[in-house]
């Protein structure tokens, strides 16, 4: 069922949640989970501003009930591999994700994984996973994330992005898989 409306614990009325960029956004409740596919479109060569658009669009279904059984996917067009204040900028993104409680499944490193081969970050322990070819870049980019609310990261089996050649056959971005563990979770 498709999701186009939530109410927050901090409101009385519902709020529209496709208001940035309709069509970048498809959100369902299927089965005990929702579900969100989500594009990070470049506007004015940023995907910065409009991710944070559209994480503010989502704030009120992340604090409604629907909030805790949340599968986020997508190709947000931002990575933690930039350096620099454009790096900065990345990160704090995606750590506003996590203040609102979403887990990066890739950082969680099920299965284990060294560290991404040129990669250019600075982190200690890079835990970065290529999902695109740039025809114009050498750099392994990361810019395609799963999180999942932070009640369901322990029912996180595996996140990975598809091995091989045929993995980059239809688009400069490898498909990314997501292993839950979940036979049925409670409302």
């Amino acid at each position: 069922m498709e999701v186009r409306t939530a109410r927050s614990k901090h409101s009385r009325k519902d709020a529209e949640l496709h208001r940035t960029y309709s069509g970048s956004l498809a959100i369902a409740e299927v089965a005990d989970l929702v579900g969100i596919s989500w594009y990070g479109i470049l506007e004015d060569g940023y995907a910065v501003t409009t991710v944070h658009r559209q994480l503010s669009d989502l704030t009120p279904l992340i604090d409604s009930s629907l909030g805790q059984k949340l599968v986020v996917a997508g190709d947000l067009n931002i990575s933690s591999q930039f350096t620099g204040m454009t790096g900065a900028r990345h990160r704090n993104l995606l750590d506003r994700f996590a203040t609102l409680g979403l887990v990066d499944c890739f950082a969680l490193n099920r299965p284990a994984r060294k560290a991404l081969s040129g990669c250019p970050c600075t982190e200690e322990r890079c835990l970065h996973i290529q999902t695109q070819q740039h025809p114009r870049s050498k750099v392994p980019w990361q810019n395609d994330y799963f999180f999942v609310s932070r009640k369901l990261e322990a029912k996180v089996r595996s996140c990975y992005a598809a091995e091989g050649e045929e993995a980059w056959q239809h688009s400069g971005h490898r498909p990314i898989v997501l292993e839950l563990s979940v036979a049925r979770l409670a409302a």
